[in-house]
């Protein structure tokens, strides 16, 4: 029981990082668009 309980606990852990690291991408992701579209104009 507590094995399973462990995964999943584990398994949040690693949603909650995915999302950070999704966040700081997309960010990025923002920010080479606008540079190339200032180089653009």
């Amino acid at each position: 029981m507590s094995d399973k309980t462990k995964i999943k606990v584990d398994n949040i852990d690693e949603v909650k990082v995915g999302a950070i690291v999704g966040l700081k991408f997309d960010e990025m992701d923002v920010h080479m668009m606008r540079k190339e579209e200032e180089e653009d104009v």
